[in-house]
């Protein structure tokens, strides 16, 4: 439905309505990964989306400027919530693991993503990933390169705690099996 309305309202599709904020291509991970058993996608989907969806949730930046209710709000706070139970039954229930190969993965796929999205926002005015504004404010007075370097490194770090509490999780699931 919000992509039905970004068509027909025209408002901002290239500049707001592309899938390319991490959320939004989480949440197409998860799907395809959950429906497809593929994976590498559920793996990305879940770092990706425990990570945005938690701090979406927080401070909710991602909101549209209309009056509730409004179909953009609908849509955020439907999609951040089914992106957390995604990623919170693919990492609690389903126990994946990332082993070292499918860090590296998620870590290319993740770099290059920032990547591409810094310039693409540099060419259109958008601000996809946050990569160009911050929505709290804070690294806005720095010089664009080095804020986009800031959030690469911040993300990475953030997926390495990720990484580190997934296989925690799976370590501690492991155990509980063997004393069931």
């Amino acid at each position: 439905m919000l992509y039905t309305w970004y068509l027909l309202s025209g408002y901002n599709l290239l500049i707001e309505g592309l899938p390319l904020y991490h959320c939004r291509i989480a949440i197409i991970l998860m799907g395809i990964g959950l429906l497809f058993n593929k994976s590498i996608c559920r793996k990305l989907g879940s770092m990706w989306g425990l990570i945005g969806a938690i701090f979406a949730l927080i401070y909710p930046s991602g909101l549209d400027p209309f009056v509730f209710p409004h179909i953009t709000q609908f849509s955020f706070f439907i999609g951040h919530l089914f992106l957390l139970w995604g990623a919170v039954y693919c990492i609690f229930i389903e126990c994946i693991k990332i082993d070292k190969k499918d860090f590296k993965t998620v870590i290319y796929f993740t770099n290059i993503y920032h990547i591409v999205v810094f310039i693409l926002n540099h060419m259109i005015g958008s601000n996809y990933g946050f990569m160009r504004v911050s929505p709290i404010g804070i690294g806005n007075n720095l010089h664009p390169v080095v804020y986009g370097i800031v959030v690469m490194v911040i993300f990475n770090l953030l997926m390495i705690l990720m990484n580190a509490f997934i296989n925690k999780q799976k370590k501690s699931s492991e155990i509980v099996e063997c004393l069931i």
